[in-house]
């Protein structure tokens, strides 16, 4: 929400946010975005069948992972999706998936929207940067199609190690 006040209060109207996903805090985000007047520059979408994701992600230009030091993130499943619809991402280091993903990725300061919305505007301003991103993605949306990267692959790995006797 705080990038979205910046950029609006930079570029009023320039800049649109699509959230996605629901949560406890989903009411207080939806009130903050109605209390600092960016109804129409955020949209709390809630929670969406992959239909109406695939929608938002396809009118996106980037996508943000904006996990804050304070909250332990996995890989971010978000950041794969993003990949997946050729989509650049801005997130910061404490986002491991950005260790894998980082030819696609504008690395922000943690917990620095400022930082976020500079990131922001790097990929509108830099139509050459942006399109090195986007043209990153399909390399990288390899490890997401390989099945024998998948999770029941190694878990399939793992079971085969402990069936063998020990010698």
């Amino acid at each position: 929400i705080e990038m979205a006040r910046i950029l609006n209060q930079e570029n009023p109207g320039a800049f649109h946010f699509d959230i996605c996903g629901g949560g406890p805090a989903q009411d207080a985000l939806t009130a903050s975005v109605n209390r600092l007047g960016l109804n129409d520059v955020v949209k709390v979408h809630g929670r969406l069948n992959r239909q109406a994701l695939l929608k938002v992600y396809a009118a996106c230009h980037a996508v943000l992972v904006p996990t804050r030091s304070d909250f332990c993130e996995g890989f971010a499943l978000v950041a794969a999706e993003a990949i997946l619809c050729g989509r650049p991402l801005i997130a910061s280091s404490v986002v491991p998936s950005t260790e894998v993903l980082h030819a696609a990725t504008v690395i922000a300061k943690t917990n620095d929207p400022r930082s976020f919305t500079q990131g922001i505007k790097k990929l509108r301003d830099e139509v050459p940067f942006y399109e090195q991103l986007r043209a990153a993605c399909p390399a990288l949306c390899k490890q997401f199609l390989d099945g024998s990267m998948s999770h029941q692959s190694a878990l399939g790995a793992v079971f085969e190690a402990m069936a063998k006797p020990n010698r």
